[in-house]
This record gives C-alpha cells, structure tokens and sequence, in this order.
C-alpha cells in the first residue's frame, strides 16, 4: 500500500504541468514575454515562470532558487500554479509550510495540483494531522477541477481510500471499484492496475 501511495504523490507532482500543456509558444519564445510581464505584476506569468525553473523544460533546467523567487511573487498575487510550485519547494524541508502553500493553492479556484497535494497530506499526516475526511474532501476537489492528471489521481487515491476503508470513511467496495475504473478509463496505469487487482 505504501508503494502505491508514494506512486500517487509522485503522479501529484505533475499535475500543473498538463495545465500549461497546450500553450503555443516554446519557452524560448514565451519566457521573455513572460519576464516582462511578471515584472510588471503579472501573477499568472510569475506562476509560469516558476514552474519553467522547477521543471526541467527546453534549455531551462531545476533551478529551484529562481523557482522560489517566481513562486513567491506569484502566490502573493493569488496565483494557484505559483502556491502550488511554492508548496513543493517546501515540502523536503518544512511539511507544516508546503501545506499551507498548498491550502492556499486550493483555495485559490481549487488549483488542481494544490487540492491534489493537500489531499495527500491529510492522507498521510504529512504537515498535518492525519484526517482522511478532509482527504477526501480535497480529492473530490482535485476530481472536480477539470484538470486531467488531478482527476485521474484523485479517482485513483479515492478509490483506494473506499476500497479499503480509512479512518472515519467505512468501506464501500463498490464505491471504490467506481472511482478506480474512472481512473483506468482515463488511462492511468496505476488505476488500471488497481482495478484490475481489486474487482
């Protein structure tokens, strides 16, 4: 079970990516644009930017301390993508602090990757106290936000939390087996492996 979960939060990671999938331009020719436009107070550009120095893309490579820089400026201006990135930057040195980037991610028109993460933790009691109510309350969230990846972690982590059972949610086998199958139909492997396992 502990293998699987640590697949999820891994899936979790990747989930502002798939926001930012379709833009037109290459990093190359966006991120002046975006530069400027960050400078000039642009929140939404700044999230940009920080996830281009988290994320190894084209010529830009890990960069976390731009990537902070970005993030922070981001968040501030109620930038979901930028909490969210900021949240990371937290998360292998201050739990109790990416979590609370990751609420803000959330609450800022439920930010996929931020409801996703925030989720998690409450799974886990990562950052703060263990509450697979809240869980799952934050998952439907992610299921909800129209992104793809945190539909299909979400239905994946729901799944299993139903399956089985989890402190304060009973278990419902068959509520489960939904939730799994919609993570299999949307193609993700590890929901298909799930479901297959389990039904």
């Amino acid at each position: 079970m502990k293998k699987i979960m640590l697949t999820i939060l891994f899936v979790g990671s990747f989930i502002e990516l798939s926001a930012n999938a379709n833009q037109k331009l290459t990093v190359e020719q966006e991120y002046p644009n975006l530069e400027t436009s960050c400078k000039s107070g642009d929140a939404k550009s700044c999230g940009i930017l920080a996830q281009q120095a988290y994320v190894e893309t084209n010529k830009h490579y890990l960069d976390y301390k731009k990537s902070r820089k970005y993030a922070i400026k981001a968040c501030e201006g109620k930038d979901a993508v930028g909490c969210y990135y900021l949240g990371l930057l937290y998360l292998d040195t201050d739990k109790v602090s990416a979590t609370k980037y990751f609420q803000k991610s959330c609450d800022i028109k439920a930010g996929p990757g931020g409801c996703f993460a925030l989720a998690s933790a409450y799974q886990n009691g990562d950052g703060v106290k263990k509450d697979i109510s809240k869980a799952v309350k934050y998952y439907d969230k992610s299921i909800k936000s129209g992104n793809k990846a945190a539909y299909l972690g979400g239905n994946l982590n729901m799944g299993l939390i139903y399956y089985f059972g989890d402190e304060g949610i009973a278990q419902n086998k068959s509520k489960g087996i939904q939730y799994l199958k919609s993570s299999c139909d949307g193609g993700l492997q590890q929901g298909c492996r799930a479901y297959n396992d389990l039904k």
